[in-house]
């Protein structure tokens, strides 16, 4: 019974440190998809050029957490006599297993929200070329009607 206390607290602990430790990414990944909010709500003329700007600034922020899940990063800690202590930690399987599911579902996520914005993107643009091209096709229709009217008047007896 004692050990099975344990190891429920033991791995409450590792929940709740993984949460702890990945504060900084979900606010970062948090402020993505605001961007990606704002983006839908606003002018999608320049979609695209906003789209690969952030692309570049996930690409990023999905490289640094990969580092971060492999444990390619330091820590460092100021000491009671106030000198920085610096170490390596590297992450236990679990832990890095967290690490890239946590990377995993923030690609979906991103993915579906991009797919979101371009298919409202595409929409519009499509509705604009259709009326284009509805209106080219009245305008034709009635330069034709005029010609034929006109020739119908020099034949008439």
């Amino acid at each position: 019974m004692k050990s099975l206390f344990s190891f429920i607290f033991i791995s409450f602990f590792l929940v709740v440190e993984a949460r702890a430790s990945s504060l900084l990414p979900t606010r970062i990944s948090k402020s993505f998809f605001a961007r990606l909010d704002q983006m839908g709500k606003s002018n999608l003329n320049n979609l695209e050029v906003e789209i690969e700007n952030l692309n570049k600034q996930v690409e990023y922020f999905i490289q640094s957490r990969q580092k971060e899940c492999s444990g390619e990063f330091t820590s460092v800690e100021i000491t009671t006599e106030g000198e920085s202590d610096i170490f390596k930690r590297k992450l236990s399987s679990k832990e890095t297993g967290l690490c890239l599911l946590e990377i995993i579902h923030f690609r979906k996520r991103y993915v579906n929200d991009i797919y979101k914005l371009r298919m409202i993107s595409l929409k519009n643009s499509h509705k604009k070329q259709k009326e284009e091209l509805n209106s080219l096709k009245s305008e034709s229709l009635l330069n034709l009607d005029k010609l034929s009217k006109k020739i119908q008047g020099k034949f008439k007896p």
